[in-house]
C-alpha cells in the first residue's frame, strides 16, 4: 500500500513492522512494531520468562513461531502505550541477537501474524499524523539521522527539542492577538479599539521582524553547513600540491610526477580531523603560458572550486626562491572573501634552512614529512572557527522553511507599514491570513500530498 495515499485509510487499520538497525551482523538488532494490534501480535509470538509486559519495562523472553512452536530467539521486549510512544500508537520494540537470518525470520513471523512491512519514513509519518511531532521537526529528525556535520546536528537537536517552535508560537500568538483587535475595531468602533499608530504593537512587530531576520541571516550563512569543510590546494604546476595532499591523507590518492601539469582534473578526498569532516581538493596547476587545451579546462575548473571553498592553501615552491607569480589568483580569492593561507613547499631542498612558520605562511616538505602536522592543526583551527560561527545562532537548512520564513518577514513588514501609514484594515487582515497560511505549511497543518511524499520518501525504513 502506498504510504502517501493512506492518510485517512491507515489509522487504526493495520500494524507495521521494520528493523530499526542496519541489516548487518551485529551484537543486537532492534525491530519495531507499531499499530493498534501490536500488543495482540506480541502476545502471539513472545513468551516472557517471569512477568507480564508492563509499559516501559524491559522484559526478557523467547520468540516462538506460532506455526511450529519452535523457539526462534531469546530476546528483550519493551512496550510503549500510544500516549507515550514515538508514533502515537501502541508500539513494541524487540531486541534480538544481531544475526541477519534471525532478523529476517522474525520479520517473516510478524508479517504472517498480522503486520505489514513499513515503508520508508512511515514511523515518523505516523508520529506526524498522530500529532506527536510537527512536520518541520520530522524533517530535522532526518538531518539527525543522516548528517555528519556537528554544527548541523547540534542545530537539528535545538529544532527537534523546540527552539524554533518558540519563534513560530510568538508569530501565531501575535497574529491571533492582532486579528482579535481588528475584529473589535470593526464591531465596536465606538470603543476606539485599533492598532494603527499603536506604539506597543509597532514595537512588538519590529522586534519579531528582527528575530525572523536573524534566523534568515544565520541560515544564509550556514547554507553549506551540511557539507564538509572544503580545503582547496592551489598553485603553479609541479609546486607539490598532490604530494602535500597525499601526506595529509597518509596514503597516495593523487598521482605524483615531476612533469608539470600532471593533475588535469579536480581530485577530492575526505578525511576526519578532530571530529570534523574535511574535504581536500587537489586542483590543476595554474600557469598562463605554454598550456594545452586540456590543461586550460583543468585550470578553469580550479577557478570554479573557489566559489564554495572554505579554506584555500596557496602553495609556493620554496626551492625556486621567487615571488608569488599568481597575484591575480590571490586577488580573486580576496574578492570572493575566501579564507587563504600561504604554504611553502620543498623546504628540504634549501641549504641550511631552518623550518619556521608565520601567522600566514606554513613551511612544509612532503618528502621529509615536515610541517604536515602544522597544516593539519591549521585546518582544524579554521574548521573550528567556521563551526563556531555557524553554531552561534539557530539556523534552518531546509529551503522550504527558509522560503516560508522569508514570506512571513515580507508580510510582517507590509503590516508594519500599514499600521504606521495606510490604516487599511482589509489589507491588514489579508496579510495576517497569509502569515497563518505559511505557519501551517511549516508545521504541516496544511500541506499537500506531493510535499509529504517528498519529505518522508527520503527516510530509511525503520524511521
Amino acid at each position: 500500500m502506498n504510504l502517501y495515499n493512506i492518510l485517512k485509510q491507515y489509522k487504526n487499520n493495520y500494524t507495521i513492522c521494520a528493523p530499526i538497525t542496519p541489516a548487518i551482523k551485529s551484537a543486537i538488532s532492534i525491530v519495531r512494531v507499531s499499530g493498534r494490534k501490536s500488543e495482540i501480535i506480541r502476545d502471539k509470538i513472545f513468551y516472557p520468562y517471569k512477568k507480564k509486559c508492563k509499559p516501559f519495562n524491559v522484559v526478557r523472553g523467547v520468540i516462538v513461531n506460532p506455526d511450529n512452536k519452535n523457539i526462534m530467539d531469546d530476546v528483550l521486549c519493551v512496550f510503549y502505550p500510544k500516549s507515550k510512544s514515538y508514533t502515537g500508537e501502541s508500539l513494541c520494540e524487540f531486541y534480538l541477537h544481531g544475526s541477519v537470518t534471525i532478523v529476517n525470520n522474525f520479520i517473516k513471523i510478524l508479517t504472517l501474524n498480522g503486520c505489514v512491512l513499513a515503508e520508508p519514513g512511515e514511523f515518523t509519518f505516523r508520529a506526524f499524523v498522530n500529532g506527536k511531532v510537527d512536520l518541520y521537526k520530522s524533517e530535522y529528525i532526518y538531518d539527525l539521522v543522516n548528517n555528519t556535520n556537528i554544527s548541523v546536528l547540534r542545530n537539528s537537536v535545538k529544532i527537534v527539542t523546540g527552539k524554533f517552535n518558540i519563534l513560530l508560537t510568538n508569530i501565531k500568538n501575535l497574529v491571533i492577538e492582532l486579528s482579535s483587535v481588528l475584529m473589535m475595531s470593526v464591531n465596536f468602533t465606538e470603543n476606539d479599539v485599533n492598532l494603527f499608530n499603536n506604539k506597543t504593537y509597532i514595537s512588538r512587530i519590529s522586534t519579531l521582524i528582527g528575530n525572523i531576520e536573524g534566523i534568515i541571516k544565520s541560515s544564509n550563512f550556514a547554507k553549506h553547513a551540511s557539507k564538509p569543510f572544503k580545503v582547496v590546494f592551489l598553485g603553479e604546476p609541479n609546486v607539490g600540491k598532490s604530494s602535500l595532499m597525499n601526506s595529509i591523507l597518509g596514503y597516495e590518492n593523487s598521482i605524483v610526477y615531476n612533469l608539470p601539469g600532471t593533475t588535469r582534473d579536480i581530485i577530492e578526498s575526505s578525511l576526519s580531523l578532530n571530529n570534523c569532516e574535511i574535504l581536500l581538493t587537489d586542483t590543476a596547476g595554474i600557469r598562463t603560458r605554454n598550456t594545452s587545451e586540456i590543461e586550460k579546462i583543468g585550470i578553469e575548473k580550479t577557478r570554479r572550486t573557489l566559489t564554495d571553498s572554505n579554506l584555500n592553501l596557496l602553495l609556493l615552491d620554496a626551492s625556486e626562491n621567487k615571488n608569488f607569480r599568481l597575484q591575480h589568483l590571490r586577488n580573486l580569492i580576496l574578492r570572493k572573501k575566501s579564507n587563504f593561507c600561504f604554504v611553502k613547499t620543498k623546504i628540504d631542498l634549501i641549504t641550511n634552512h631552518l623550518p619556521f612558520n608565520t601567522h600566514n605562511c606554513i613551511h612544509t616538505s612532503s618528502k621529509m614529512n615536515w610541517g604536515i602536522d602544522a597544516i593539519k592543526n591549521y585546518i582544524i583551527n579554521e574548521s573550528k572557527m567556521y563551526t563556531k560561527k555557524i553554531s552561534l545562532n539557530l539556523f534552518l537548512t531546509n529551503d522550504r522553511h527558509i522560503n516560508s520564513l522569508k514570506k512571513i518577514r515580507k508580510f510582517w513588514k507590509s503590516i508594519l507599514s500599514i499600521c504606521i501609514f495606510d490604516k487599511n484594515e482589509e489589507v491588514l487582515i489579508f496579510y495576517l491570513q497569509r502569515i497563518s497560511s505559511e505557519i501551517d505549511k511549516i508545521t504541516g497543518n496544511f500541506i499537500n500530498e506531493k510535499i509529504l511524499k517528498s519529505i518522508f520518501s527520503k527516510f530509511c525504513i525503520g524511521k
